[in-house]
């Protein structure tokens, strides 16, 4: 599937599921909205019996035109015009909310003119706090009605609308989980691609090497050949060996799902490591053209490392020093303490660095910073995942800053031996 293809099928599931959701949450306050203006409407009309109940049992005709106020969907204010007896009042809201089969948990309170004073029913009366911000109010005798889990209420009304808007989410998330999968294979297809055609360049170079290598020896005869000149050639068989040995050797590391390594765990003294390993690393015949500084300072360098895996981490960490440089390569290894616990060991390089946006991906398996399809800098894209699997292995860390055309630092944080 081609990436157009792609990318047009992510716009349209998007628009599509977005389009579902937009509708679902549209109807769903349509019949919310539906719920709410009924309930208000039997409300009303209940309330208005309860008036006329009052005033028949106080014995006047003359109501205001509208006695029901709503305040907001829980609050109702109803202008009586006549004195209310709280017991009245209970009894007929009682027969006119069964009446219209309203349900509901509800607070009440009455207001008495003549004495200025509020008169509480039920058991809460908050509601009439914030009466005094009300405009509107009349200034006789009413009374209120709160309902206070009225939302809600008329949301667990609504049961169909909650398993259609759940099932609407559920198959949303299974939509959304399926695309994942689909744009997660798309990324691994390619990074399987990317990985195949740089195996084959890298491993074809040092197989390319021996081979003239070889028939250079082989075609010479006894009396041509020079002791010089063919342990030149042995020498670039062995290393070039060594090299495709090592890849091979990185390669099957990660073949299998584990994550952790068997180490060889000894009692190292970092810098005589380093000296013994790298110390004329630059002046092997395939490292020409760099420079190797080694700057160790550290007071206490005894740290427990695997030495094998720790030495092709090291070796990692300078051959990418060396392939990403501009032309001649400064190298520049460094040690110190920075605290008595802590070596930190110091990888700087001058070469081309790296944009800011590919930094917390270049440890991951495989990744290679994309460059199209120009493989003038050979790698399988597992050699700094290499080198994080085995710090991590050794329980330490390792971080890495860097800036484009100013080269780059890596940093390996080990705990150090007392």
């Amino acid at each position: 599937m081609s990436t157009l293809t792609i990318r047009i099928f992510v716009v349209l599931a998007v628009i599509s599921i977005s389009g579902i959701i937009i509708t679902q949450v549209f109807w769903f306050k349509k019949a919310f909205q539906h719920k709410q203006a009924e309930f208000n409407k039997q409300v009303d009309l209940s309330l208005q019996e309860v008036v006329t109940g009052l005033q028949v049992y106080n014995g006047s005709k003359n109501g205001p035109l509208k006695s029901v106020n709503q305040v907001n969907e829980k609050l109702f204010v109803v202008n009586v015009n006549e004195p209310i007896q709280i017991e009245v009042l209970e009894h007929y809201l009682e027969l006119s909310f069964l009446k219209y089969r309203i349900q509901e948990p509800y607070e009440y309170a009455a207001y008495d003119c003549s004495s200025k004073e509020p008169v509480f029913g039920g058991t809460v009366v908050k509601q009439l706090k914030f009466l005094s911000d009300v405009k509107g109010l009349p200034s006789n005798y009413y009374f209120t009605i709160y309902f206070p889990n009225h939302s809600g209420n008329l949301i667990s009304e609504m049961g169909i609308w909650l398993f259609s808007s759940f099932a609407v989410l559920l198959v949303s998330l299974f939509f959304a989980y399926g695309l994942f999968v689909i744009l997660k294979q798309k990324r691994f297809a390619e990074v399987q691609r990317d990985f195949i055609n740089n195996m084959a360049h890298e491993i074809r170079t040092p197989l390319t090497t021996i081979s003239l290598a070889v028939k250079s020896i082989l075609g010479q005869s006894v009396s041509e050949l020079n002791e010089q000149r063919e342990l030149k050639y042995l020498q670039i068989i062995s290393q070039e060996s060594e090299r495709l040995k090592g890849q091979l050797d990185r390669v099957l590391s990660f073949a299998g799902d584990g994550t952790q390594l068997k180490l060889k765990l000894e009692k190292t003294e970092l810098h005589d490591f380093i000296q013994t390993h790298f110390k004329d690393w630059c002046a092997a015949e395939l490292n020409t053209n760099c420079e190797l500084i080694l700057d160790l300072n550290a007071e206490n360098s005894f740290v427990l490392i695997d030495t094998f895996h720790f030495y092709q981490s090291l070796q990692n960490l300078l051959d990418n020093a060396k392939k990403y440089s501009n032309g001649f390569s400064r190298i520049l290894v460094k040690t110190y303490n920075p605290s008595s616990d802590y070596l930190l060991l110091e990888v700087h390089d001058n070469g081309i660095g790296m944009a800011p946006e590919f930094l917390n991906r270049i440890f991951d398996k495989f990744y290679r910073i994309p460059t199209g399809n120009i493989h003038n800098v050979k790698g399988f894209g597992i050699g700094l995942s290499y080198v994080k699997r085995v710090v991590g292995a050794h329980k330490g860390k390792i971080f890495v800053t860097s800036r484009v055309g100013a080269g780059s630092t890596f940093t390996i944080k080990l705990k150090v031996l007392k």
